[in-house]
């Protein structure tokens, strides 16, 4: 799977939701230069779009109130969440870990770092959308068991 996922890295589809200034432009250059397709955005979409499959996402303070709106949405697949943060104070860690995020780019972009971010958090989403998929199969066939169960008493 491993390899895989670094096979899959060219050509992934990265949406980066960033104001446009120099740090977007650093960004979505060392992305292209792994090979992803990038698209940007800004301001926050009102919902999932499920065009990508990485969302690189700026966690600003002024528009704390987007991007939980954008949390709050259910529409669409969720992407991978990636939060590009500028500070380490409590209320921007609360709402990188309320996001989801499974990774973290700090500002100011450096490009050291960014492919094994998101190597490993496109891994973890990867895995966990692995598990969940096991677990509904797990709960679907435990409740057809216990039907029959039930039928097989009555």
């Amino acid at each position: 799977m491993a390899i895989q996922i670094l096979r899959d890295l060219r050509g992934l589809r990265v949406q980066v939701v960033h104001p446009p200034d120099s740090e977007r432009v650093r960004l979505v250059e060392h992305l292209r230069r792994i090979g992803c397709m990038v698209e940007t955005q800004w301001p926050i979409p009102e919902c999932w779009t499920g065009s990508s499959d990485v969302m690189l996402l700026a966690v600003e303070h002024d528009v704390r109130g987007d991007i939980q709106r954008l949390l709050k949405s259910g529409d669409g697949q969720r992407p991978t969440l990636i939060a590009v943060v500028g500070y380490e104070d409590p209320s921007t860690l609360q709402l990188v870990l309320e996001a989801g995020a499974v990774a973290v780019i700090e500002r100011p972009i450096r490009p050291f770092g960014m492919l094994t971010n998101l190597t490993i958090a496109r891994s973890i989403w990867l895995e966990k959308r692995e598990t969940e998929s096991v677990s509904a199969n797990w709960s679907a066939s435990f409740r057809a068991c216990s039907a029959s169960k039930r039928r097989k008493r009555s």
